[in-house]
């Protein structure tokens, strides 16, 4: 029930987003599917670099949020153009 209700409020949005993005029908999934796959194993770095940064465990959380902000500028421009 917790896996249904997160992929439903978190992963639904983004992947309506690509689908506005990407007009190819299976393209937009196919691609949503494969960076949430990719962001599963680019995880490891960025939790074992976080860590051994002075901040700690807040550094994993500060890297976190970096790539969340670079990650939000670059579909900005892209959704504007829908």
């Amino acid at each position: 029930m917790l896996n249904a209700w997160f992929f439903g409020t978190v992963a639904g949005p983004g992947l309506t987003l690509f689908q506005r993005i990407i007009q190819r029908p299976g393209l937009a999934s196919g691609v949503y599917t494969n960076t949430t796959r990719l962001g599963a194993v680019a995880s490891g770095p960025i939790i074992a670099l976080g860590s051994i940064s002075p901040l700690g465990y807040h550094g994993i959380f500060a890297t976190c949020a970096g790539l969340t902000l670079v990650a939000a500028v670059m579909l900005v421009p892209n959704g504007r153009k829908s």
